[in-house]
């Protein structure tokens, strides 16, 4: 995880590795591996959650946002846990990745994903801001 402010930015504040679920639920793999019995499968949005929990924890209540992966920042139980926060995220996704959907009002998709790539050359170098 990334801590960011409006002045500072902290790279690999935190970070978690994860276990495969086979390796976690398989003991001969856990003993070959060290694995710690208090070690359980846990998906990288869960993982994201828990670093965000541990900064807050830690006393970074205050700061701006983190940097997910796009899997985290696809996870709604992750998105939510930020915006109860009151947090920020910035996700970095390659030009190419057919992520985005065009949404109506309500929030619903429509038509088809649309590149990263595309979508930013329809903005134009003029839509972006720091």
């Amino acid at each position: 995880m990334t801590i960011a402010t409006r002045t500072e930015h902290v790279a690999g504040w935190t970070s978690r590795c994860t276990c495969p679920r086979a390796w976690t639920e398989d003991p001969s793999r856990r003993a070959e591996a060290h694995i710690p019995d208090e070690v359980t499968f846990k998906t990288k949005p869960e993982l994201g959650v828990e670093m965000i929990e541990r900064a807050i924890a830690d006393g970074f209540a205050g700061w701006a946002g983190a940097r997910p992966t796009a899997r985290m920042a696809t996870n709604s139980e992750f998105r939510r846990r930020v915006r109860c926060e009151g947090l920020g995220y910035a996700v970095g996704l390659h030009r190419t990745e057919p992520r985005l959907w065009r949404l109506d009002l309500l929030g619903r998709r429509i038509g088809d994903p649309v590149a990263v790539g595309d979508l930013a050359d329809a903005i134009g170098r003029g839509g972006f801001r720091r």
